[in-house]
Protein backbone atom coordinates (compact mmCIF):
# COMPACT_ATOMS: atom_id res chain seq x y z
CA UNK A 1 0.00 0.00 0.00
CA UNK A 2 1.12 3.81 -1.19
CA UNK A 3 0.12 7.26 -1.69
CA UNK A 4 -0.46 7.55 1.92
CA UNK A 5 -1.59 11.39 3.05
CA UNK A 6 0.40 12.89 5.87
CA UNK A 7 -0.74 15.95 7.33
CA UNK A 8 1.12 16.69 9.91
CA UNK A 9 4.91 17.64 9.09
CA UNK A 10 7.44 20.72 9.66
CA UNK A 11 10.65 21.44 8.61
CA UNK A 12 13.36 24.82 9.40
CA UNK A 13 15.41 25.34 12.64
CA UNK A 14 14.19 24.70 15.83
CA UNK A 15 16.52 25.46 18.51
CA UNK A 16 16.15 22.53 20.93
CA UNK A 17 16.78 19.73 17.84
CA UNK A 18 19.05 19.48 14.97
CA UNK A 19 17.22 17.69 12.38
CA UNK A 20 19.03 15.51 9.53
CA UNK A 21 16.02 16.69 7.04
CA UNK A 22 17.08 20.40 7.12
CA UNK A 23 14.78 21.31 4.57
CA UNK A 24 11.33 20.75 2.93
CA UNK A 25 12.96 19.32 -0.24
CA UNK A 26 14.98 16.57 1.67
CA UNK A 27 11.94 16.08 3.58
CA UNK A 28 9.48 15.25 1.24
CA UNK A 29 12.01 13.20 -0.61
CA UNK A 30 12.51 10.94 2.86
CA UNK A 31 8.30 10.64 2.80
CA UNK A 32 8.34 9.57 -0.76
CA UNK A 33 10.32 6.83 -0.33
CA UNK A 34 8.15 5.35 2.73
CA UNK A 35 5.24 5.59 1.00
CA UNK A 36 3.30 8.71 1.46
CA UNK A 37 2.58 10.88 -1.89
CA UNK A 38 1.13 13.85 -0.17
CA UNK A 39 2.19 15.84 2.55
CA UNK A 40 0.56 19.28 4.31
CA UNK A 41 3.49 20.71 5.58
CA UNK A 42 4.47 23.97 7.98
CA UNK A 43 7.33 26.20 8.57
CA UNK A 44 8.79 26.04 12.07
CA UNK A 45 9.88 29.18 11.97
CA UNK A 46 6.49 31.38 12.52
CA UNK A 47 6.63 29.25 16.42
CA UNK A 48 8.69 31.88 17.73
CA UNK A 49 9.08 34.82 15.10
CA UNK A 50 6.57 37.31 15.30
CA UNK A 51 7.08 37.78 11.76
CA UNK A 52 4.63 35.26 10.70
CA UNK A 53 4.13 36.41 7.21
CA UNK A 54 8.07 35.80 6.42
CA UNK A 55 7.93 32.48 6.81
CA UNK A 56 4.57 31.59 5.53
CA UNK A 57 5.64 33.27 2.56
CA UNK A 58 8.82 30.77 2.92
CA UNK A 59 6.98 28.05 3.33
CA UNK A 60 4.27 28.69 -0.36
CA UNK A 61 6.85 29.38 -2.27
CA UNK A 62 8.93 26.04 -1.25
CA UNK A 63 5.48 23.70 -1.27
CA UNK A 64 5.18 25.50 -5.03
CA UNK A 65 8.26 23.40 -5.86
CA UNK A 66 7.01 19.67 -5.07
CA UNK A 67 4.23 18.29 -6.21
CA UNK A 68 1.44 17.42 -4.17
CA UNK A 69 3.24 19.54 -0.92
CA UNK A 70 0.40 21.42 0.33
CA UNK A 71 1.25 24.92 2.79
CA UNK A 72 -0.34 24.98 5.93
CA UNK A 73 0.44 28.68 6.91
CA UNK A 74 0.60 29.73 10.65
CA UNK A 75 -1.99 32.31 11.96
CA UNK A 76 -0.61 33.77 15.30
CA UNK A 77 -4.14 35.40 16.65
CA UNK A 78 -1.73 37.64 19.12
CA UNK A 79 -0.40 39.38 15.99
CA UNK A 80 -1.80 41.85 14.53
CA UNK A 81 -2.89 41.90 10.31
CA UNK A 82 -2.88 37.81 10.53
CA UNK A 83 -6.21 37.86 8.64
CA UNK A 84 -4.84 40.55 5.35
CA UNK A 85 -1.70 38.10 5.60
CA UNK A 86 -3.98 34.49 5.22
CA UNK A 87 -5.53 36.57 2.66
CA UNK A 88 -2.75 37.57 0.64
CA UNK A 89 -1.56 33.92 0.87
CA UNK A 90 -4.98 33.05 -0.58
CA UNK A 91 -4.38 35.33 -3.88
CA UNK A 92 -0.96 32.97 -4.50
CA UNK A 93 -1.57 29.29 -3.16
CA UNK A 94 -4.11 27.39 -3.22
CA UNK A 95 -4.34 27.35 0.70
CA UNK A 96 -6.71 24.30 2.36
CA UNK A 97 -6.02 24.96 6.30
CA UNK A 98 -4.54 27.11 8.45
CA UNK A 99 -2.73 26.12 11.77
CA UNK A 100 -2.85 27.61 15.14
CA UNK A 101 -0.23 26.95 17.90
CA UNK A 102 -2.22 27.84 21.16
CA UNK A 103 0.40 27.49 23.37
CA UNK A 104 3.67 28.76 21.79
CA UNK A 105 1.35 31.85 21.06
CA UNK A 106 -0.15 32.28 24.44
CA UNK A 107 -3.78 32.10 22.86
CA UNK A 108 -6.27 30.95 24.37
CA UNK A 109 -8.94 28.45 22.52
CA UNK A 110 -12.12 30.92 24.33
CA UNK A 111 -10.29 34.36 23.48
CA UNK A 112 -12.22 36.55 21.13
CA UNK A 113 -8.82 36.23 18.89
CA UNK A 114 -9.68 32.56 18.42
CA UNK A 115 -13.82 33.87 17.38
CA UNK A 116 -12.30 35.71 15.15
CA UNK A 117 -10.10 32.97 13.67
CA UNK A 118 -12.91 30.04 13.29
CA UNK A 119 -15.27 32.68 12.17
CA UNK A 120 -12.74 33.26 8.88
CA UNK A 121 -11.99 29.15 8.96
CA UNK A 122 -15.85 28.83 8.59
CA UNK A 123 -16.42 31.50 6.02
CA UNK A 124 -13.73 30.74 3.99
CA UNK A 125 -14.37 27.07 3.76
CA UNK A 126 -10.98 25.84 4.98
CA UNK A 127 -9.74 23.55 7.85
CA UNK A 128 -8.44 24.90 10.82
CA UNK A 129 -5.57 22.64 12.73
CA UNK A 130 -4.35 23.40 16.37
CA UNK A 131 -1.04 22.30 17.67
CA UNK A 132 -1.97 20.47 21.12
CA UNK A 133 1.68 20.26 21.79
CA UNK A 134 5.03 19.49 19.63
CA UNK A 135 7.29 17.76 21.79
CA UNK A 136 6.42 14.80 24.04
CA UNK A 137 6.79 16.38 27.74
CA UNK A 138 9.16 14.06 29.05
CA UNK A 139 12.06 14.98 25.81
CA UNK A 140 10.97 18.80 25.49
CA UNK A 141 13.81 21.20 26.73
CA UNK A 142 13.65 22.44 30.34
CA UNK A 143 13.92 25.48 30.38
CA UNK A 144 10.85 25.42 27.55
CA UNK A 145 7.71 26.25 30.12
CA UNK A 146 5.38 25.22 27.30
CA UNK A 147 2.06 23.45 28.40
CA UNK A 148 -0.39 21.05 26.08
CA UNK A 149 -3.63 22.49 25.36
CA UNK A 150 -5.94 21.41 28.33
CA UNK A 151 -8.35 19.27 26.99
CA UNK A 152 -11.09 20.99 28.44
CA UNK A 153 -10.63 23.73 26.59
CA UNK A 154 -10.81 21.68 23.20
CA UNK A 155 -14.06 20.40 24.11
CA UNK A 156 -15.02 23.61 24.72
CA UNK A 157 -13.86 25.28 21.92
CA UNK A 158 -15.90 22.28 19.60
CA UNK A 159 -18.69 23.11 21.55
CA UNK A 160 -18.94 26.93 20.84
CA UNK A 161 -17.45 26.75 17.26
CA UNK A 162 -20.18 23.55 16.18
CA UNK A 163 -20.19 24.85 12.26
CA UNK A 164 -16.46 24.02 11.76
CA UNK A 165 -14.54 20.18 12.37
CA UNK A 166 -11.25 21.23 13.88
CA UNK A 167 -8.24 18.78 13.45
CA UNK A 168 -6.18 18.49 16.93
CA UNK A 169 -2.81 17.24 16.17
CA UNK A 170 -0.40 16.16 18.71
CA UNK A 171 -2.69 14.65 20.90
CA UNK A 172 -1.96 12.16 23.29
CA UNK A 173 -4.40 8.75 23.64
CA UNK A 174 -6.30 9.32 26.53
CA UNK A 175 -6.55 13.09 25.22
CA UNK A 176 -8.57 11.58 21.94
CA UNK A 177 -10.55 9.63 23.72
CA UNK A 178 -11.75 12.22 26.21
CA UNK A 179 -12.37 14.87 22.94
CA UNK A 180 -14.36 12.28 21.32
CA UNK A 181 -16.36 11.29 23.72
CA UNK A 182 -17.46 14.62 24.17
CA UNK A 183 -17.53 16.09 20.57
CA UNK A 184 -17.97 14.82 17.54
CA UNK A 185 -17.19 17.44 14.83
CA UNK A 186 -13.76 17.05 15.66
CA UNK A 187 -10.54 15.41 14.07
CA UNK A 188 -7.48 13.68 15.43
CA UNK A 189 -3.86 12.88 13.92
CA UNK A 190 -1.87 9.56 14.70
CA UNK A 191 1.48 10.99 15.80
CA UNK A 192 1.18 11.17 19.49
CA UNK A 193 -1.53 8.41 19.99
CA UNK A 194 0.75 5.53 21.39
CA UNK A 195 -0.23 2.57 23.38
CA UNK A 196 -0.61 -1.23 23.17
CA UNK A 197 -2.91 -1.52 19.97
CA UNK A 198 -3.43 1.89 20.35
CA UNK A 199 -4.71 1.73 16.15
CA UNK A 200 -7.57 -1.11 17.41
CA UNK A 201 -8.28 0.92 20.32
CA UNK A 202 -8.83 4.13 18.29
CA UNK A 203 -11.21 2.38 16.22
CA UNK A 204 -13.27 0.73 18.79
CA UNK A 205 -13.65 3.85 21.52
CA UNK A 206 -13.29 6.90 18.47
CA UNK A 207 -13.69 5.40 15.24
CA UNK A 208 -11.78 5.87 12.43
CA UNK A 209 -13.48 8.20 10.57
CA UNK A 210 -12.13 11.02 12.90
CA UNK A 211 -8.76 9.36 12.48
CA UNK A 212 -6.08 10.98 9.84
CA UNK A 213 -2.31 9.67 9.64
CA UNK A 214 0.21 12.67 10.70
CA UNK A 215 3.76 11.27 10.91
CA UNK A 216 4.86 14.80 12.86
CA UNK A 217 8.25 14.18 11.16
CA UNK A 218 11.18 15.21 11.35
CA UNK A 219 10.22 15.48 15.09
CA UNK A 220 9.27 11.70 15.34
CA UNK A 221 10.76 8.65 13.07
CA UNK A 222 8.55 8.75 9.82
CA UNK A 223 8.68 4.52 9.44
CA UNK A 224 7.44 4.15 13.16
CA UNK A 225 4.29 6.46 12.61
CA UNK A 226 3.42 4.36 9.31
CA UNK A 227 4.29 1.01 11.19
CA UNK A 228 1.67 2.33 14.09
CA UNK A 229 -1.07 1.74 11.17
CA UNK A 230 0.59 -0.51 8.74
CA UNK A 231 1.07 -3.31 11.22
CA UNK A 232 -2.13 -2.93 13.23
CA UNK A 233 -4.68 -5.29 14.01
CA UNK A 234 -6.86 -3.76 11.19
CA UNK A 235 -8.39 -4.98 8.02
CA UNK A 236 -6.39 -3.25 4.82
CA UNK A 237 -10.04 -0.61 4.15
CA UNK A 238 -9.31 0.11 7.17
CA UNK A 239 -5.69 1.24 6.90
CA UNK A 240 -6.89 2.76 4.10
CA UNK A 241 -9.12 5.22 5.52
CA UNK A 242 -6.81 6.65 7.96
CA UNK A 243 -3.88 6.64 5.24
CA UNK A 244 -5.12 8.35 2.84
CA UNK A 245 -9.47 8.15 2.92
CA UNK A 246 -10.01 10.57 5.62
CA UNK A 247 -7.34 13.26 4.25
CA UNK A 248 -8.34 13.03 0.35
CA UNK A 249 -12.00 13.44 1.70
CA UNK A 250 -10.92 16.34 3.83
CA UNK A 251 -9.01 18.46 2.29
CA UNK A 252 -10.65 17.42 -1.34
CA UNK A 253 -7.45 15.76 -2.74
Amino acid sequence: MTDFVDINISYGNWPFQSFALDSLEALTDHLKTSGISHAFASHLGSVFDPDTERFNRILVQDCSAISNCFPVPTVNPAVRGWLKQIEGLNEIANIRAVKVYPSYHNVNLSSKEMEEVARYVSESNLQLMIVVRLEDARTRYHGLSVTGVPTTAMIEFCKTHASINPVFLNAYLPEIREISSSVSNVYFDTSFADWFFVMETLRDSVGLSRILFGSHSPFLTTGASLDKVRLARLSESEKTIVLRQNASELFGL
